[in-house]
């Protein structure tokens, strides 16, 4: 999810040198998707219809099943510290008690002391040390407002000389309000899971490196950062109504819905591009490397993996992958 990421986590730790604050507000937001459905029903049936089109589009837990193997589950998460996602449903906490092992995408997550390093390799990266501005192809009233952007997430707007576009991006990639929550220490899903897991004895491990996903998250060509910044800096409160789009689409197991819902409630045609480029990178063949390092550990039975939500649905997704393999998975939530 673009507003997601796996960045999210990271983010907690880089922004932990901004000056303390108080108690950071909920993000708040009328639902979109119910007000395209009032005010223009057609494109509404066409997010419907698209989203109709993308297989295992709805679900979030799903059971693995092979003979002579104990039960194993995959579990797709929301990278946010809302309460009506971070209060887990009965059949995640369930599935949970019932694993042996949680995978997730970074062995990292919910590790403070881990999760520092990771924080001072990704400031490294993102030095801007090439001698030219990152973003000398926007304008200045455009710089300007990534400036203010940054400011509100406890960034100095001096940031916009400072790092590569790619680093501006994932520091824009969720609202200020949440990034707020974060530094705050709220967990957001991925880390209560890593927490509960930890406390319970229970080994966490990482299907990849943030080594792999920082070079992802970096490879792109600097235009499709460029985009991205336009749309994340222009509107606070736009930004949280699509915050909102996420929550309410993962309160309704519809992972599958996130891509046509946001293509048509969104992105300003110019950005159509730039957006499923920056979605094939994100996703692409970083489900095939989590297929990868799951096969081992599935074999074994009782395994948790807990992922992004977007890594479930579609073809090429893990639900598909892991059917490809042999395994039979059922729909629990």
């Amino acid at each position: 999810m673009k507003r997601l990421l796996c960045a999210a986590a990271a983010w907690m730790v880089l922004a932990a040198t901004a000056a303390a604050q108080e108690m950071p507000p909920v993000c708040t937001a009328p639902d979109p998707l119910a007000e395209l459905r009032r005010q223009d029903p057609s494109t509404f049936a066409r997010v419907e219809a698209e989203t109709a089109a993308v297989s295992n589009a709805k679900g979030v837990l799903w059971r693995i099943e092979k003979e002579d193997l104990a039960p194993s589950y995959l579990f797709g998460t929301i990278h946010l510290t809302d309460s009506r996602v971070t209060n887990l449903p009965l059949e995640v906490t369930k599935a949970l008690s019932e694993s042996a092992t949680v995978a997730l995408e970074l062995a990292a997550t919910g590790d403070p002391e881990a999760m520092a390093q990771l924080g001072d390799r990704m400031l490294a990266m993102a030095m801007n040390n090439t001698g030219h501005p990152p973003l000398a192809s926007m304008t200045v009233a455009e710089r300007n407002r990534i400036a203010g952007a940054l400011q509100a997430r406890g960034l100095p707007a001096e940031a916009v000389q400072i790092f590569k576009p790619w680093f501006l991006t994932v520091s824009l990639a969720l609202p200020a309000c949440e990034m707020a929550r974060q530094r705050a220490a709220f967990q957001n899903v991925d880390e209560l899971i890593a927490t509960t897991a930890r406390e319970r004895g229970m080994p966490v491990v990482g299907l990849e490196t943030d080594a792999e996903q920082l070079s992802i998250l970096s490879s792109l060509e600097p235009w499709v950062y460029e985009a991205a910044l336009r749309d994340s800096s222009r509107s606070e409160a736009r930004n949280q109504e699509l915050l909102e789009l996420l929550v309410q689409l993962y309160l309704d197991r519809s992972p599958g819905a996130l891509i046509p819902a946001y293509r048509h409630l969104a992105l300003p045609e110019e950005n159509v591009e730039a957006f499923m480029i920056f979605m094939k990178a994100l996703m692409g063949s970083r489900n095939d490397v989590m297929r990868d390092r799951a096969r081992p550990l599935l074999e074994k039975g009782q395994l948790f993996i807990a992922v992004g939500a977007l890594h479930l649905p579609g073809k090429g997704g893990l639900v598909d992958l892991f059917r490809k393999e042999g395994y039979r998975l059922i729909r629990v939530l």
